[in-house]
């Protein structure tokens, strides 16, 4: 055999290995999805059965925050993976494992009326947990509910796109004040109510204007004052792990042992007061110290 045909077959071996692995692998998938108050939800999909493959596609939500996924074995080792499209990673086993867990943050809520809605699109059979104070409002779709220490939970057995609407017991309902008609008999002065509500609206404008005055007039002297006081420990924690370098997100949940969505909204603030920075390579986001970000550590230090 030549050498021009010996890297075409090559080629084509791994291909083969490839996409075999990832269409014909006999394995058992699980979605689990831990819905909360805040409007996210954390999503653990389980692979297992998996016995001499090289890679394994993995179907993931659409609305997925693709900074928070972290791919491991049983183990806890971490499995290396490409994203090749929003909804789908393939995950390299090498051969390895039997076993691939994918976990990562879900943000598709809407929130109407105090009433949280997500949308979800498990391929696979799946199981959805509503916070422990919520109650279930609407799903779609045939799924068995059932209650264990005072946790709703919906399973369903097969793949789909699926509803859940919930509420949560601490959420207050809108209430709605309405003034009686002027045609009743109340003895309540219609006119008289919408004036007194005009003057307490007057007065909220005034005080508001004169606290944004007093602000301007001494933000120029407390602004680094200002800017520490919304720091609070966890940021500074979050910010002392990146002295060491930069940082994904999820590499940073592990490594402070807190969930992904926190670290994905601290950072956001951090980003925005400018003590971090964050950068995108290859898919992945990278975030790392900015010059003032150091200087406020080394204040805190010294403290």
């Amino acid at each position: 055999m030549t050498n021009k045909y010996l890297f075409p077959l090559i080629l084509l071996s791994i291909i083969f290995s490839i996409c075999t692995s990832g269409l014909f692998y006999s394995s058992t998938s699980t979605y689990t999805y831990r819905f909360n108050c805040n409007g996210y939800g954390e999503v653990t999909i389980t692979i297992t059965n998996l016995t001499n493959y090289f890679s394994v596609p993995v179907y993931i939500d659409k609305f997925a925050l693709l900074e928070t996924i972290i791919v491991t074995d049983d183990e806890g080792n971490l499995l290396p993976y490409d994203l090749l499209n929003k909804t789908t990673l393939l995950v390299y086993t090498y051969n390895e494992t039997d076993t691939i867990i994918v976990s990562y943050t879900l943000n598709n809520f809407s929130i109407r009326n105090n009433v949280f809605e997500a949308i979800i699109t498990p391929k696979a059979q799946s199981s959805i947990i509503l916070p422990k104070e919520a109650g279930l409002i609407y799903f779609n779709g045939t799924a068995e509910v059932s209650i264990y220490d005072e946790f709703i939970t919906l399973r369903y057995d097969s793949p789909g796109t699926y509803l859940i609407e919930y509420i949560c017991e601490a959420t207050q309902p809108i209430i709605t004040s309405t003034y009686p008609s002027p045609s009743t008999n109340t003895g309540i002065n219609v006119f008289s109510n919408t004036q007194n509500l005009t003057w307490i609206i007057t007065g909220i404008v005034i005080v508001v204007s004169l606290l944004l005055y007093v602000f301007y007039k001494r933000s120029r002297k407390v602004e680094a004052v200002i800017t520490t006081s919304e720091i609070d420990e966890r940021d500074i924690e979050i910010m002392k792990a990146l002295l060491e370098g930069k940082e994904t997100i999820s590499g940073l949940a592990k490594k402070l042992g807190i969930s992904k969505s926190i670290v994905w909204r601290r950072t956001n603030k951090l980003a925005e007061l400018g003590f971090i920075e964050k950068e995108t390579r290859r898919g992945k986001t990278l975030l790392s110290l900015t010059e003032k970000g150091r200087k406020l550590i080394e204040r805190e230090e010294k403290r």
